[in-house]
């Protein structure tokens, strides 16, 4: 049967969490205060991984070491013997837990705001209102383009006029 992952971070019996490292679970382990062995597989993953390594509260391992389980249970063994990733774990959930401004907070005010005053034109973004080559600096971008074109070009011609230069021979007439 399947539990909610939110449940099974709650329970105080849990010592280590395996994930790929999704933002999602990194998120939930890092409030929840455990140590985790992460197994990045695409995307966002793998900087999330490298979070939770750089905090030290978990392990980071390839997908391909999955083949050999001496890896995973090494891994696993580090983690559970080890007390400091358990206490930078839950140092990393006070620190979270503790932060000056919550989330819940901001938005609400950011909410009441926008309430308050409605669609503000000062807010807009400068972008909002340029054509495709302006956005994306393609008046700026092509001219360089060509320009190096030529520039290779130019050094490409002068460089073979020389080379041809020194290697042909000239016939002497008598």
């Amino acid at each position: 049967k399947w539990m909610p992952q939110s449940d099974l971070l709650n329970d105080k019996r849990l010592s280590l969490f395996i994930t790929h490292g999704g933002m999602g679970s990194i998120t939930e382990l890092s409030f929840r205060g455990v140590p985790a062995v992460v197994i990045p597989v695409q995307g966002d993953q793998y900087r999330n991984a490298k979070l939770v390594e750089r905090q030290n509260y978990g392990i980071v391992m390839n997908k391909l070491d999955l083949t050999n389980p001496d890896i995973l249970i090494k891994n696993i063994k580090t983690i559970l013997d080890d007390v400091t990733y358990n206490e930078n774990a839950k140092m990393v959930s006070k620190r979270l837990k503790k932060r000056p401004i919550g989330s819940k907070r901001v938005l609400i005010e950011h909410i009441q705001f926008a309430a308050e005053f409605g669609r503000l034109d000062m807010l807009d973004l400068g972008s909002r209102n340029m054509g495709m080559i302006e956005y994306y600096n393609l008046d700026i971008i092509i001219p360089v383009i060509f320009g190096f074109i030529i520039l290779v070009s130019l050094v490409s011609y002068v460089i073979f006029k020389i080379v041809k230069k020194l290697f042909t021979s000239k016939a002497k007439i008598d």
